[in-house]
């Protein structure tokens, strides 16, 4: 399904619904992981956690992964997917809700070939995920002598996205 097929549903509490880009980035931007949703090639739906790195100038997201299995047969055969970055601040109990914010990112993944973007997107990824600590992580791990033909790095380029969040949150 298409993102303008999928916003001609409306959501029964719209007033939570968020679509400002920053908004959107923030979300993204303090996340680890993502829940990525995909299709396998028998057409049953599947979904896997994955760490998270992200380049808003490039309007993408990383994630690393293995070369072979399920989720690498499913994006081969079904590239078009979804990915779900979400905020849990907690139940609120007594009020029978949840505090959170939730981006949906839909989009096209890849696996990356080029050497020189697998390594600029590990690097991205170990600064996402490691913050302070990327720099000492990255000297440790020697990803600068890695051979790239030993990473898999996935890359999906964003096509659309929406937010939702607790009411009164921002």
């Amino acid at each position: 399904m298409r993102d303008d097929e999928i916003r001609r549903y409306h959501s029964r509490k719209a007033h939570l619904n968020f679509d400002d880009a920053d908004e959107i980035w923030a979300v993204i931007a303090q996340a680890k992981y993502a829940v990525l949703s995909m299709v396998k090639p028998d057409g049953e739906p599947c979904c896997v956690p994955l760490s998270l790195g992200w380049d808003r100038n490039e309007n993408c997201l990383y994630f690393h992964t293995g070369f072979v299995g399920e989720k690498i047969e499913a994006l081969r055969a079904h590239p078009r997917t979804c990915a779900l970055i979400l905020r849990d601040d907690g139940y609120l109990y007594g009020q029978c809700r949840h505090r959170f914010q939730s981006v949906i990112c839909t989009g096209v993944v890849r696996e990356l070939d080029d050497e020189a973007e697998k390594r600029a997107a590990l690097v991205r990824l170990f600064h996402c995920l490691e913050g302070d600590h990327a720099e000492q992580t990255l000297r440790l791990r020697k990803v600068d002598g890695m051979p790239m033909s030993r990473v898999n790095i996935l890359r999906m380029d964003i096509d659309g996205f929406s937010g939702k969040r607790t009411q009164g949150e921002k």
